[in-house]
């Protein structure tokens, strides 16, 4: 065998070695796909399932661009922050990117008012009932109950049963905003955390606890507030889509509770 042979085979080798151990560590971090008899079981064992969306705002990520970014790029947070009902999303946006101290001295309340707006919580928790439904065969019941006031506060969902609810599938969105990785300010991808728990209610004991996060692709300071901000509107819409795709996938077709 000769040289090019040889390394060729090596290559070879070792890009096997490396989807090996990929595929190792996705599988101990994601769990098995469940049998059809285990999602069975899991069906029988939810029952009759209820949603229910926090009641507290999360935790906004907010970087912006290094001193000066957003004048080399020739733009200035020129977004209207004025909080009108219906324009939540463009408001939030326009305090992330905000550059002025008076702005950023005022920032919490108009956040506060602006993310009452969005109805992120209400938002997140219709999208995955919807995904739920379309891609499960499990029995949600038209009945909503408060989620927690806090991350992780307590809710007492027992009363939940008279009413013929067997699980709460609880859902919070722990925060998101604008992020960057730390080392170029000017590119930032929307991001998202979100919590669900699902809690059986005839004891109002935990059957699962599980975090997932979303990270939009990479944008230019000045590409997040142009066009009024439609790019911040159309990505969150897609952050509520691949969130929901991808939890209820995690939580309802993979072996999560079995383990």
């Amino acid at each position: 065998m000769n040289a090019t042979a040889i390394r060729r085979c090596a290559c070879v080798v070792l890009a096997g070695l490396l989807l090996a151990a990929q595929s190792g560590c996705g599988a101990q971090r994601k769990g098995s796909p469940m049998t059809p008899e285990q999602a069975a079981a899991l069906k029988t064992r939810l029952g009759a399932i209820a949603t229910a969306a926090a009641r507290f705002q999360p935790n906004l990520v907010m970087k912006k661009p290094a001193k000066g970014a957003a004048q080399a790029a020739g733009k200035g947070a020129l977004l209207d922050t004025s909080a009108q009902p219906g324009n939540g999303a463009s408001v939030v946006l326009g305090l992330l990117l905000a550059p002025t101290a008076k702005v950023a001295e005022s920032r919490d309340a108009a956040l506060k008012a602006a993310l009452a707006d969005m109805h992120i919580q209400e938002a997140i928790s219709e999208r995955l009932l919807a995904y739920a439904k379309v891609r499960t065969s499990l029995h949600f019941e038209p009945v909503e109950a408060e989620g927690p006031s806090t991350d992780g506060g307590p809710v007492d969902y027992r009363p939940l049963k008279a009413k013929g609810i067997d699980t709460v599938q609880e859902t919070g969105v722990l925060s998101f905003g604008l992020d960057s990785d730390g080392t170029t300010y000017s590119d930032l991808s929307l991001k998202m955390r979100l919590r669900l728990r699902l809690v059986r209610t005839e004891d109002n004991s935990l059957l699962l606890d599980r975090i997932f996060d979303y990270a939009g692709p990479k944008r230019k300071f000045y590409e997040w507030e142009s066009d009024e901000g439609k790019l911040f509107r159309e990505e969150l819409e897609r952050c509520y889509r691949e969130l929901a795709d991808s939890t209820v996938y995690g939580v309802y077709f993979l072996d999560t509770l079995g383990r």
